[in-house]
């Protein structure tokens, strides 16, 4: 294959982008008009030229077959510059019915006429060696059609396999730099006779702007999964591709998300700014879930500033990332833990920029044969409503109602038909129990409110306004309008307190004789010890700050259950809830202690060896003989104390945290798993949670695991009798340090199990 140069030699001062006047900069821009695919045979005719205009014919194209392009760009000018590519101008053309298609389209008649090749054709990219987009993705030509993508690597933090023309990723070619681009279409392998004899055509337009020129307006960027050295896993089937507009009021978005697994909560699409956790500011843009292997976001939002923001470290671009919503705090724009392998980051060309500002009049124009330029000629409307899939740029074509239909569908892709009745995004309250309280739905906002596709009637469940958040979306019985019930064993009115518990019970006959009592915990001392690592992470002063209270029923059957008020606690932090007995040998309960409740909460739990300040850690079993063989309380030396670690909390950002909780497990010890009872692995722990200890191992409240100590999940029950304990509530340190498993509050509480 001959090599192409593209030269800015003769560069004039040109007028682009109306942005309150005329803005001139230097600029150049090479074309391949006419590119054709024809099932026939095949040549390839390549002319080399110093101003770019070549044609590429293929014929007798077959599916699985495989044709390409390369071309070699050098700045010859004198100023460096930026370098864009667009496929524009794609047209598909049925181009006669020979015998095979009619017999397609008589088996499919519903689908007469079908010559739409570009959602057959499989792109593949490799710039300067670097695998930008695989053919394992399956992306086709109708998904990159008419966006500028960047030819040089934008990213300060470079993949270490890049060899390219800018290895600092300033996405600057400097004069006598060069970069190369090969370009593979592959036919599909299940392409059907529909495409017999069909033709396609395209142009490929190589454009050139001075550094400091505004950007084409219509630009996409390639999105990884990366490995732990930030290297792209390109030769996977996962990738995302955001296209945007680079000004407007509002930044116009259109994210497709392939080979991504769904997960709970869906996924946010974000302006990560560093440094970490991404807050300086960072934004949300979007949220979506993924559905039938694809993750489909599409709008505009008000981001009420340029990216990058100058807070922003990254002054060249700015990142934008797709995580798991359960890994991302909305109200602060923080990355709260990391799991790479599930994560989309900037990869190609990496960092984009976006202006806030009126929408410049730029449309893509595409040449006839004469060499006259026309209006767009790829503006889709595959399901026929008169709202077009573009952002922009289809004012003049047939029956025109507006542009971005959310639901406009992909020709020959039966997961994407389209819908005539939704094109529209709109934000709402999902309320489903119609209750009048939104509740979690997918892809909630902060205040409550969700995108949704739509057309003229709001769908089912969605609403304007809404009362206030709901506790439980699936009984409209239960939400924060209704009296509390207080024999049903539900918190109705979603205060955190249940039945005769719940203050607004306390007149109510079913409540007499049912004996309520609150305690409250106070500090330990820690903040003063002497301990140079007395807590987790760092010192808090719990006696100035902290106010944790317990309120509960005193006569319980099987568990002890209540609601646990905390506010003032170590933001982010999790907190076991764990009973301590007192045994008689311990010299503060000589005379109060109860060796025989030490030791059924010890058979319920696990034991702590006073006398040699340790565990008693190999399995149940064993901890228990070697307490009945060593214990004073049957006759031995040593001084051995039950405990139970049966539930926990997991503050907010300010410390806070309200949660019902009951002694239904037996804990061992707790994990940064996957919110899953029993699973034991740290695979969600992370630091940059807390902004003010960005160092610090924390976990996210969906991902905190107990591993069971005995019995099984939700298996716990406790012996009837009389209880008194030291109610404790333990740092959790995930086994990291410096302070592990810190007791920093207590209380002493009385209850009757019967």
């Amino acid at each position: 294959m001959k090599k192409i140069l593209l030269s800015i030699l003769t560069i004039g001062a040109v007028s682009a982008l109306v942005i309150g006047g005329t803005m001139s900069f230097f600029s150049d821009t090479e074309v391949s008009n006419g590119n054709s695919f024809t099932a026939g045979t095949i040549e390839i005719a390549v002319d080399e030229q110093l101003h770019w205009s070549e044609s590429f014919n293929w014929e007798d194209v077959k599916p699985g077959k495989e044709f390409e392009i390369s071309y070699n760009i050098t700045n010859e000018g004198e100023n460096p510059l930026r370098l864009w590519q667009i496929t524009k101008c794609v047209l598909n053309q049925e181009n006669g019915v020979i015998e095979p298609e009619q017999a397609w389209y008589d088996e499919h008649p519903s689908e007469s006429p079908k010559n739409d090749i570009d959602s057959a054709i499989v792109y593949e990219l490799e710039i300067d060696g670097k695998v930008i987009l695989s053919r394992e993705v399956g992306v086709t030509m109708d998904k990159i059609e008419d966006h500028y993508l960047g030819l040089v690597n934008i990213d300060q933090s470079v993949d270490p396999g890049y060899t390219g023309p800018d290895t600092n990723g300033t996405g600057i070619l400097n004069p006598g730099a060069s970069t190369t681009v090969i370009q593979r279409y592959i036919m599909k392998e299940d392409t059907e006779n529909w495409a017999q004899s069909d033709q396609m055509t395209f142009t490929i337009a190589i454009e050139a702007r001075q550094i400091d020129a505004p950007e084409p307006l219509q630009q996409m960027s390639f999105m990884e999964n990366k490995n732990a050295s930030w290297g792209a896993l390109s030769n996977d089937d996962t990738l995302g591709i955001l296209k945007y507009e680079y000004m407007g009021p509002e930044f116009v978005y259109d994210f497709t998300g392939f080979g991504l697994t769904p997960v709970s909560g869906g996924y946010d699409l974000i302006y990560y700014a560093d440094p970490g956790p991404g807050n300086h500011p960072g934004a949300l843009i979007a949220k979506g879930t993924v559905v039938n292997g694809l993750l489909l976001m599409s709008g505009s939002v008000d981001l009420n500033m340029d990216l990058p923001h100058p807070m922003d470290t990254n002054k060249i671009g700015a990142k934008i990332w797709l995580l798991p919503a359960s890994q991302y705090s909305e109200s602060t724009h923080s990355v709260t833990s990391w799991t790479h392998s599930k994560w989309l980051f900037d990869n190609w060309p990496g960092f984009i920029n976006y202006r806030q500002g009126d929408r410049p009049n730029e449309e893509i124009q595409c040449e006839d044969n004469g060499g006259n330029t026309g209006s767009n000629s790829s503006c889709t409307d595959y399901d026929g409503d008169g709202y077009y899939a573009e952002a922009s740029g289809c004012e003049n074509e047939p029956g025109f109602l507006g542009h971005s239909d959310c639901n406009d569908g992909i020709a020959g892709d039966p997961n994407r038909p389209g819908n005539p009745d939704s094109w529209r995004v709109g934000y709402f309250f999902y309320d489903g129990d119609d209750d009048g309280y939104y509740g979690d739905g997918a892809n909630r906002r902060d205040d409550g409110m969700m995108a949704i596709c739509y057309g003229t009637d709001i769908p089912t469940h969605y609403y304007e306004d809404s009362l206030g958040e709901d506790c439980d979306d699936n009984n409209s019985s239960v939400n924060p309008g209704i009296n509390e019930v207080c024999d049903n064993g539900l918190d109705d009115d979603c205060d955190g307190f249940v039945d005769c518990m719940d203050s607004d019970c306390s007149a109510e006959t079913i409540c007499d004789g049912v004996n309520i009592n609150t305690i409250t915990f106070s500090d330990m001392g820690t903040f003063l010890s002497q301990d140079p690592n007395p807590q987790y992470g760092y010192k808090y002063d719990y006696a100035t700050n902290a106010n944790v209270s317990f309120t509960y029923q005193t006569i319980n059957n099987s568990r002890l259950r209540g609601t646990i008020v905390a506010t003032g606690l170590k933001p982010y932090m999790t907190y076991q809830m764990k009973f301590n007995a007192k045994p008689t040998c311990l010299p503060e309960y000589t005379t109060t202690g109860d060796d025989d409740l030490n030791e059924k909460i010890g058979y319920k739990g696990r034991w702590w060896n006073n006398t040699s300040g340790s565990n008693l850690n190999s399995s149940p079993a064993q901890n228990d003989a070697y307490y009945l063989a060593h214990s004073t309380y049957h006759g031995g030396s040593e001084c051995i104390t039950g405990y139970l670690v049966w539930d926990y909390i997991t503050t907010d950002e300010f410390g806070n945290a309200t949660k019902y909780i009951e002694t239904a497990n037996s804990y061992h010890v707790l994990w940064c798993s996957d919110g899953i009872c029993d699973h034991s692995n740290n695979s969600h722990l992370t630091t940059g949670f807390d902004p003010a200890h960005p160092s610090l191992n924390l976990c996210s409240e969906f991902f905190v695991s107990g591993e069971i100590e005995r019995f099984t999940c939700n298996g716990l029950t406790l012996d009837a009798g009389n209880y008194d304990l030291q109610f404790i509530l333990n740092e959790e340190s995930f086994h990291q340090g410096p302070g592990t498993w810190t007791a920093v509050m207590d209380a002493n509480i009385q209850f009757e199990i019967q």
